[in-house]
């Protein structure tokens, strides 16, 4: 799918809706849980400005010197995964949670963030074939996803399904066996929690789960207000994030759950990993994550132990 169309998807849905180890560092981590966080109504202002980090020497000087050199980290995102990173209003400018983290992790490490739009499912081979340094969006740290790239880990998700507001079938993230439900392509609803479900209910000797899978969240969010599908899992970031965004249409089946940590993606074993996570760590430090954090309402995402491939370390 080209970029003009994912943004103008992206709107639509929108608009109907070296080792410098960071392990054992003291990450703020306030007290509020996602649902707790969007129960108090927040409202998400995605321009406010966040206070720019300041570069630190020693994660600067971690860096290959074919960054150094460059004066840039090219990150790989998505245009149309809020609350991580989508385009704005105007259909070219990126916005997000994690394009306002590594835009300062990059402001940490001294040099320029640029980002290339492409799909979830280009992240790891790009970021593999060095076509891209870091790849930024809900991606899951996983063992599996560590055969080929390494984490610097700095939120933690988990797994939330929308339905429609009143919840007219009564559906929980149990009761699934025989329903259509969206996921977006490539992500962990998709290929991994939806399919482990739908198991349970052959298993269990009943209906499996219809899994329909779109581009994005927003078209997945869009089969859901429209009534192509009977529910939506998701990231509980993205899920409570629409919940702000679709006047009361969609409502939460259910809490969040199997929280997990996201990552950065970066080559396996490539010496930018201690830069990057020297880099997240100067901007814990400098409070910078805190006020991005509150920002985009996701202050009970915060990390407890911000470190490499927490998927087995923590």
């Amino acid at each position: 799918m080209n970029h003009t169309v994912r943004r103008n998807l992206a709107i639509t849905a929108s608009a109907a809706l070296a080792a410098v180890l960071l392990a054992g560092c003291s990450v703020p981590t306030p007290t509020p849980s996602p649902t707790e966080s969007v129960a108090a109504g927040a409202v998400l202002d995605p321009s406010a400005p966040v206070s720019a980090a300041t570069v630190d020497a020693k994660a600067a000087a971690l860096l290959p010197e074919t960054v150094a050199v460059a004066g840039h980290l090219l990150y790989a995102t998505e245009g149309g995964y809020p609350p991580y990173a989508y385009y704005a209003a105007d259909q070219k400018t990126l916005q997000g949670f994690g394009i306002d983290l590594t835009t300062a992790i990059a402001q940490a490490l001294g040099v320029k963030a640029q980002y290339e739009v492409t799909t979830f499912a280009n992240f790891i081979p790009g970021v593999t074939s060095a076509k891209y340094d870091v790849a930024v969006s809900g991606i899951y740290d996983t063992t599996e996803r560590q055969a080929s790239v390494d984490f610097v880990d700095y939120v933690k998700d988990g797994a939330i399904t929308l339905v429609k507001q009143g919840n007219p079938e009564n559906l929980t993230p149990d009761t699934l066996c025989g329903k259509s439900v969206a996921a977006s392509a490539g992500t962990a609803s998709a290929t991994k929690e939806l399919p482990g479900r739908s198991d349970a209910c052959t298993k269990a000797g009943k209906d499996p789960i219809d899994i329909q899978v779109f581009p994005s969240a927003p078209e997945s969010l869009l089969a859901l207000i429209s009534g192509r599908v009977s529910a939506f899992t998701t990231g509980a970031a993205t899920g409570y994030y629409q919940l702000t965004q679709t006047g009361g249409t969609v409502e939460p089946a259910g809490d969040a759950y199997n929280l997990a940590p996201v990552g950065l993606a970066i080559q396996k074993g490539s010496p930018l990993t201690a830069a990057i996570q020297a880099g997240l760590q100067a901007v814990v430090d400098q409070g910078v994550y805190a006020k991005i954090l509150t920002k985009w309402n996701l202050t009970g995402s915060a990390v407890d132990c911000a470190t490499i491939n927490a998927a087995t370390s923590c």
